[in-house]
Protein backbone atom coordinates (compact mmCIF):
# COMPACT_ATOMS: atom_id res chain seq x y z
CA UNK A 1 0.00 0.00 0.00
CA UNK A 2 0.55 3.31 -0.49
CA UNK A 3 2.21 5.90 2.27
CA UNK A 4 3.94 8.98 3.54
CA UNK A 5 7.34 8.22 4.37
CA UNK A 6 10.18 10.67 5.94
CA UNK A 7 13.34 8.32 4.67
CA UNK A 8 16.15 11.28 6.20
CA UNK A 9 15.67 14.81 7.38
CA UNK A 10 13.86 17.02 4.64
CA UNK A 11 12.97 13.92 2.59
CA UNK A 12 9.14 12.84 2.51
CA UNK A 13 8.15 10.73 -0.21
CA UNK A 14 5.07 8.46 -1.27
CA UNK A 15 6.45 4.48 -0.73
CA UNK A 16 5.02 1.29 -1.15
CA UNK A 17 4.75 -0.52 2.43
CA UNK A 18 3.85 -3.40 3.74
CA UNK A 19 0.27 -3.89 4.47
CA UNK A 20 -0.79 -3.75 8.35
CA UNK A 21 -0.76 -7.03 9.89
CA UNK A 22 -4.29 -7.42 12.29
CA UNK A 23 -4.03 -9.45 15.42
CA UNK A 24 -6.37 -11.50 17.42
CA UNK A 25 -7.57 -7.61 18.97
CA UNK A 26 -7.08 -5.47 16.12
CA UNK A 27 -9.39 -4.00 13.67
CA UNK A 28 -8.34 -3.57 9.36
CA UNK A 29 -9.08 0.57 8.54
CA UNK A 30 -9.69 1.91 4.87
CA UNK A 31 -8.16 5.76 5.97
CA UNK A 32 -10.48 8.22 4.56
CA UNK A 33 -8.55 11.36 5.62
CA UNK A 34 -5.54 12.51 7.63
CA UNK A 35 -4.92 16.16 9.08
CA UNK A 36 -1.69 17.92 8.13
CA UNK A 37 -0.54 19.60 11.33
CA UNK A 38 2.09 22.41 10.51
CA UNK A 39 3.62 21.96 13.61
CA UNK A 40 4.53 18.41 14.88
CA UNK A 41 4.53 17.27 11.39
CA UNK A 42 7.24 20.00 9.83
CA UNK A 43 9.33 19.10 13.24
CA UNK A 44 8.95 15.55 12.48
CA UNK A 45 9.99 16.60 8.47
CA UNK A 46 13.05 18.52 9.30
CA UNK A 47 13.95 15.69 12.40
CA UNK A 48 14.12 18.45 15.16
CA UNK A 49 10.79 16.72 17.30
CA UNK A 50 12.23 15.21 20.29
CA UNK A 51 10.50 12.39 20.55
CA UNK A 52 10.43 11.39 17.39
CA UNK A 53 11.46 7.87 16.47
CA UNK A 54 14.56 7.14 13.72
CA UNK A 55 13.84 7.56 10.54
CA UNK A 56 12.44 6.23 8.43
CA UNK A 57 8.83 7.41 9.51
CA UNK A 58 5.67 7.26 8.45
CA UNK A 59 3.84 10.76 8.78
CA UNK A 60 0.04 11.35 10.34
CA UNK A 61 -1.79 11.43 13.38
CA UNK A 62 -4.74 12.89 12.53
CA UNK A 63 -6.16 10.35 10.70
CA UNK A 64 -10.15 9.11 10.10
CA UNK A 65 -11.40 5.68 8.44
CA UNK A 66 -13.65 3.08 7.76
CA UNK A 67 -13.03 -0.21 9.30
CA UNK A 68 -12.93 -2.89 6.93
CA UNK A 69 -12.07 -6.21 8.64
CA UNK A 70 -12.19 -6.73 12.65
CA UNK A 71 -10.02 -9.66 14.80
CA UNK A 72 -11.81 -12.62 16.70
CA UNK A 73 -11.11 -10.87 20.17
CA UNK A 74 -12.32 -7.20 19.19
CA UNK A 75 -15.42 -6.07 20.63
CA UNK A 76 -14.86 -1.81 20.18
CA UNK A 77 -15.31 -1.71 16.87
CA UNK A 78 -17.29 -3.30 14.22
CA UNK A 79 -17.49 -3.14 10.27
CA UNK A 80 -18.53 0.22 8.77
CA UNK A 81 -17.59 2.07 12.02
CA UNK A 82 -15.33 5.56 11.21
CA UNK A 83 -12.50 5.18 13.96
CA UNK A 84 -10.15 8.12 14.71
CA UNK A 85 -6.21 7.65 14.60
CA UNK A 86 -5.52 4.09 12.87
CA UNK A 87 -1.62 3.60 12.00
CA UNK A 88 -0.22 2.31 9.38
CA UNK A 89 1.07 -0.65 11.46
CA UNK A 90 1.58 -1.50 14.86
CA UNK A 91 4.54 0.62 16.76
CA UNK A 92 7.87 -2.21 16.42
CA UNK A 93 5.82 -4.73 14.15
CA UNK A 94 8.13 -3.30 10.55
CA UNK A 95 11.13 -3.70 10.79
CA UNK A 96 13.09 -0.92 9.76
CA UNK A 97 10.28 1.20 9.47
CA UNK A 98 8.61 3.61 12.18
CA UNK A 99 5.42 5.34 13.18
CA UNK A 100 4.47 8.90 14.28
CA UNK A 101 1.47 7.89 13.73
CA UNK A 102 1.11 6.65 10.77
CA UNK A 103 -1.55 7.98 9.44
CA UNK A 104 -0.72 9.25 5.95
CA UNK A 105 -1.47 6.07 4.42
CA UNK A 106 -3.98 3.35 2.42
CA UNK A 107 -4.99 1.58 5.27
CA UNK A 108 -3.88 1.40 9.27
CA UNK A 109 -4.99 -0.86 12.35
CA UNK A 110 -6.30 0.41 15.23
CA UNK A 111 -6.65 -2.00 18.73
CA UNK A 112 -9.09 -2.94 21.19
CA UNK A 113 -7.36 -2.26 24.30
CA UNK A 114 -10.19 -2.53 26.20
CA UNK A 115 -11.12 -6.08 24.98
CA UNK A 116 -7.46 -7.67 25.87
CA UNK A 117 -7.63 -6.48 29.21
CA UNK A 118 -11.14 -8.13 29.93
CA UNK A 119 -9.78 -10.91 28.67
CA UNK A 120 -6.97 -10.78 31.09
CA UNK A 121 -4.18 -8.83 29.07
CA UNK A 122 -3.98 -5.23 31.06
CA UNK A 123 -0.59 -4.45 28.93
CA UNK A 124 -2.19 -1.67 26.39
CA UNK A 125 -4.86 -0.36 29.19
CA UNK A 126 -2.81 3.38 29.21
CA UNK A 127 -1.00 3.30 25.67
CA UNK A 128 -1.24 6.44 23.78
CA UNK A 129 -2.24 5.33 21.09
CA UNK A 130 -5.08 3.09 22.36
CA UNK A 131 -6.93 5.26 24.42
CA UNK A 132 -7.18 8.20 21.28
CA UNK A 133 -8.81 5.12 18.88
CA UNK A 134 -12.45 5.88 19.20
CA UNK A 135 -15.41 5.51 17.04
CA UNK A 136 -17.10 8.49 15.71
CA UNK A 137 -20.71 9.87 15.39
CA UNK A 138 -22.16 8.36 12.33
CA UNK A 139 -23.39 11.25 11.14
CA UNK A 140 -19.84 12.73 11.15
CA UNK A 141 -18.08 13.14 7.97
CA UNK A 142 -14.33 12.28 7.71
CA UNK A 143 -12.80 15.44 7.25
CA UNK A 144 -14.69 16.42 9.94
CA UNK A 145 -13.61 13.83 11.91
CA UNK A 146 -10.18 14.83 11.73
CA UNK A 147 -10.76 17.79 12.58
CA UNK A 148 -11.90 16.65 15.78
CA UNK A 149 -8.87 15.53 16.64
CA UNK A 150 -7.10 18.94 16.04
CA UNK A 151 -10.05 20.68 17.82
CA UNK A 152 -9.71 18.28 20.84
CA UNK A 153 -6.22 18.54 21.26
CA UNK A 154 -6.28 21.94 22.46
CA UNK A 155 -9.62 21.32 24.37
CA UNK A 156 -8.49 19.01 26.46
CA UNK A 157 -5.95 21.95 27.99
CA UNK A 158 -8.85 23.51 29.46
CA UNK A 159 -8.74 20.67 32.24
CA UNK A 160 -5.53 21.92 33.70
CA UNK A 161 -6.13 25.90 33.35
CA UNK A 162 -8.12 27.83 36.25
CA UNK A 163 -11.31 29.11 35.21
CA UNK A 164 -11.37 31.89 32.46
CA UNK A 165 -15.12 33.37 32.88
CA UNK A 166 -13.88 37.10 33.12
CA UNK A 167 -10.13 36.83 32.81
CA UNK A 168 -8.35 38.83 29.80
CA UNK A 169 -6.33 36.21 28.09
CA UNK A 170 -3.83 36.10 25.73
CA UNK A 171 -3.92 33.23 22.70
CA UNK A 172 -0.59 33.27 20.59
CA UNK A 173 -1.07 31.91 17.38
CA UNK A 174 -3.13 32.18 14.19
CA UNK A 175 -2.70 28.49 13.18
CA UNK A 176 -5.32 25.89 14.23
CA UNK A 177 -4.38 25.52 17.69
CA UNK A 178 -4.51 29.10 18.12
CA UNK A 179 -7.74 29.52 16.59
CA UNK A 180 -9.40 26.96 18.70
CA UNK A 181 -7.79 28.21 21.72
CA UNK A 182 -9.56 31.42 20.89
CA UNK A 183 -12.82 29.82 20.34
CA UNK A 184 -12.39 27.96 23.63
CA UNK A 185 -11.39 30.43 25.62
CA UNK A 186 -13.99 32.85 24.32
CA UNK A 187 -16.95 30.28 25.23
CA UNK A 188 -15.08 29.76 28.73
CA UNK A 189 -16.19 33.33 29.27
CA UNK A 190 -12.87 35.22 28.80
CA UNK A 191 -11.98 38.83 26.99
CA UNK A 192 -9.74 37.01 24.48
CA UNK A 193 -6.21 39.25 23.01
CA UNK A 194 -5.00 36.76 20.06
CA UNK A 195 -2.10 37.39 18.71
CA UNK A 196 -0.20 36.60 14.98
CA UNK A 197 1.39 37.72 11.95
CA UNK A 198 -0.68 38.02 9.37
CA UNK A 199 -3.44 40.05 9.28
CA UNK A 200 -6.05 37.86 7.26
CA UNK A 201 -5.22 35.08 9.94
CA UNK A 202 -6.03 37.73 12.54
CA UNK A 203 -8.93 38.55 10.87
CA UNK A 204 -9.89 35.02 11.23
CA UNK A 205 -9.67 34.91 14.82
CA UNK A 206 -12.24 37.26 15.21
CA UNK A 207 -14.44 35.32 13.57
CA UNK A 208 -13.71 32.08 15.89
CA UNK A 209 -13.83 34.80 19.16
CA UNK A 210 -10.95 37.08 19.39
CA UNK A 211 -12.20 40.65 20.98
CA UNK A 212 -8.91 41.95 20.20
CA UNK A 213 -5.69 40.87 17.96
CA UNK A 214 -2.18 41.95 17.84
CA UNK A 215 -0.12 41.67 15.14
CA UNK A 216 3.19 40.21 16.53
CA UNK A 217 5.79 41.41 13.60
CA UNK A 218 5.72 45.19 15.45
CA UNK A 219 8.30 45.06 18.10
CA UNK A 220 6.44 46.99 20.66
CA UNK A 221 3.71 44.10 20.82
CA UNK A 222 3.77 43.87 24.25
CA UNK A 223 2.77 46.99 25.15
CA UNK A 224 0.00 46.79 22.42
CA UNK A 225 -1.77 43.73 24.88
CA UNK A 226 -0.75 45.97 28.13
CA UNK A 227 -3.41 48.87 26.16
CA UNK A 228 -6.01 47.23 25.36
CA UNK A 229 -6.35 44.93 28.41
CA UNK A 230 -5.61 47.76 30.35
CA UNK A 231 -2.96 46.35 32.26
CA UNK A 232 -1.24 42.85 32.70
CA UNK A 233 -3.50 40.29 31.53
CA UNK A 234 -4.60 36.94 33.34
CA UNK A 235 -3.04 34.08 31.14
CA UNK A 236 -1.42 33.38 27.91
CA UNK A 237 -1.68 30.48 25.74
CA UNK A 238 1.22 30.09 23.80
CA UNK A 239 0.62 27.98 20.30
CA UNK A 240 3.01 28.92 18.03
CA UNK A 241 6.51 26.59 19.11
CA UNK A 242 8.52 30.13 19.26
CA UNK A 243 10.66 30.40 22.23
CA UNK A 244 11.33 34.08 21.96
CA UNK A 245 8.19 35.03 20.85
CA UNK A 246 7.01 33.26 24.65
CA UNK A 247 9.87 34.69 25.97
CA UNK A 248 8.44 38.36 25.34
CA UNK A 249 4.79 37.60 25.68
CA UNK A 250 5.91 37.54 29.23
CA UNK A 251 6.30 41.15 30.05
CA UNK A 252 2.59 41.91 29.47
CA UNK A 253 1.59 39.15 32.32
CA UNK A 254 0.20 39.74 36.01
CA UNK A 255 2.33 38.30 38.54
CA UNK A 256 -0.17 35.63 39.63
CA UNK A 257 -1.35 34.81 35.89
CA UNK A 258 -0.44 31.78 33.75
CA UNK A 259 1.04 31.05 30.97
CA UNK A 260 0.72 28.14 28.85
CA UNK A 261 2.83 26.18 26.61
CA UNK A 262 0.82 24.17 23.83
CA UNK A 263 3.47 24.75 21.31
CA UNK A 264 7.15 22.82 21.06
CA UNK A 265 9.74 25.15 20.43
CA UNK A 266 12.32 22.90 17.80
CA UNK A 267 15.15 20.90 19.31
CA UNK A 268 18.32 23.21 20.83
CA UNK A 269 15.49 25.87 22.19
CA UNK A 270 13.16 25.97 25.17
CA UNK A 271 10.62 28.13 26.91
CA UNK A 272 11.17 30.18 30.03
CA UNK A 273 10.42 28.40 33.30
CA UNK A 274 7.33 30.12 33.97
CA UNK A 275 5.79 28.40 31.02
CA UNK A 276 3.75 25.25 31.84
CA UNK A 277 3.30 22.60 29.49
CA UNK A 278 0.11 20.03 30.27
CA UNK A 279 -0.97 16.58 28.73
CA UNK A 280 -2.30 16.36 25.63
CA UNK A 281 -5.48 14.34 26.19
CA UNK A 282 -7.35 14.67 23.50
CA UNK A 283 -9.37 11.06 23.83
CA UNK A 284 -10.75 12.99 26.82
CA UNK A 285 -12.53 15.67 25.20
CA UNK A 286 -12.91 13.97 21.64
CA UNK A 287 -16.78 13.11 22.28
CA UNK A 288 -17.82 16.11 23.31
CA UNK A 289 -15.59 18.18 20.05
CA UNK A 290 -17.32 15.54 17.60
CA UNK A 291 -20.56 15.76 19.25
CA UNK A 292 -20.29 19.48 18.95
CA UNK A 293 -19.35 19.26 14.93
CA UNK A 294 -21.61 16.59 14.51
CA UNK A 295 -24.60 19.27 15.90
CA UNK A 296 -23.47 21.71 13.79
CA UNK A 297 -22.22 23.75 16.91
CA UNK A 298 -19.16 24.10 15.43
CA UNK A 299 -18.58 25.05 11.98
CA UNK A 300 -15.46 22.91 10.29
CA UNK A 301 -15.25 26.00 7.81
CA UNK A 302 -13.69 28.48 10.50
CA UNK A 303 -10.96 25.92 10.67
CA UNK A 304 -10.74 24.05 7.36
CA UNK A 305 -9.23 26.05 4.30
CA UNK A 306 -7.61 23.31 1.99
CA UNK A 307 -8.35 19.88 1.19
CA UNK A 308 -6.03 17.79 -1.38
CA UNK A 309 -5.99 14.11 -3.07
CA UNK A 310 -3.43 11.91 -1.66
CA UNK A 311 -1.63 12.24 -5.20
CA UNK A 312 -1.19 15.92 -3.85
CA UNK A 313 0.34 15.22 -0.79
CA UNK A 314 3.94 16.30 -1.02
CA UNK A 315 2.29 19.36 -2.48
CA UNK A 316 -0.25 19.86 0.44
CA UNK A 317 2.97 19.78 2.75
CA UNK A 318 4.31 22.63 0.75
CA UNK A 319 1.76 24.96 1.11
CA UNK A 320 1.28 23.69 4.53
CA UNK A 321 5.06 24.62 4.93
CA UNK A 322 4.65 28.19 3.08
CA UNK A 323 2.04 29.30 5.77
CA UNK A 324 -0.74 29.72 2.52
CA UNK A 325 -3.08 27.10 4.64
CA UNK A 326 -4.82 27.50 7.68
CA UNK A 327 -5.81 23.74 7.89
CA UNK A 328 -5.69 21.31 5.51
CA UNK A 329 -6.62 17.71 4.91
CA UNK A 330 -5.41 14.78 2.71
CA UNK A 331 -8.43 12.62 1.09
CA UNK A 332 -7.15 9.19 0.96
CA UNK A 333 -9.55 6.33 0.07
CA UNK A 334 -12.91 7.75 -0.72
CA UNK A 335 -13.19 10.01 1.82
CA UNK A 336 -16.58 12.38 1.75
Amino acid sequence: MKALVVTAPNQPAVQEIPEPKPGRYDAIVRIEACGICNSTDRKLIEGTMFWAPPFPIVLGHESVGIVTEVGPGVRKFKVGDRVSRPLAFWPGSEPGLNVAMGGFAERGIVRDGAAMAADGDESLAENYNVQRQIVLPPNLDAVTGALAISLSETASMLRHLPNLRGKKIVVAGTGIAGLAFTLWAKLAGAFVITLGRRASRLEEAKKTGADATVDTTRDNFPKEILQIAAGPVDGMIEATGDAALAGRLLEALSEQGFAAAYGVPPTGTSYDPLWKSHPVEEHLSFPWVADLLARGWIRPDWFISHTWPFEEVLDAFEQAHRGDVRKGFVKIGGAS
